[in-house]
C-alpha cells in the first residue's frame, strides 16, 4: 500500500509448494495491464503473469522466493 497497490485481500493459498512467485488475474485488458505492470514491478517473468478464469481479482502468489519479492518493493518503494 506504501508504494500505491492496493491490497484487498491477505491470505493464504490453497498450497504451499509454490517455488516462484505468481500473479493471475481475471479476464479483461484493464486486470491484464494491472497484472503485467505489477509483474514488471518486481520483476517477475512474463510466463508467471497469466490470466486465470477462476481469478476474482489481480492476485499475487508468494512464492518460495517471497523474499527476494519484498526487497524489490521496498527498493521501488525508496526510488
Amino acid at each position: 500500500q506504501l508504494i500505491g497497490i492496493d491490497i484487498a485481500h491477505i491470505g493464504n493459498a490453497k498450497h504451499s509448494d509454490y517455488k516462484y512467485t505468481n500473479i493471475i488475474f481475471p479476464p479483461g485488458a484493464e486486470t491484464e495491464i494491472a497484472a503485467k505492470a505489477l509483474g514488471k514491478l518486481v520483476v517477475i517473468p512474463g510466463n508467471l503473469v497469466r490470466q486465470d478464469k477462476n481469478a476474482r481479482h489481480v492476485t499475487m502468489i508468494m512464492g518460495h522466493d517471497y523474499e527476494n519479492i519484498l526487497k524489490k518493493l521496498i527498493i521501488s518503494r525508496v526510488e
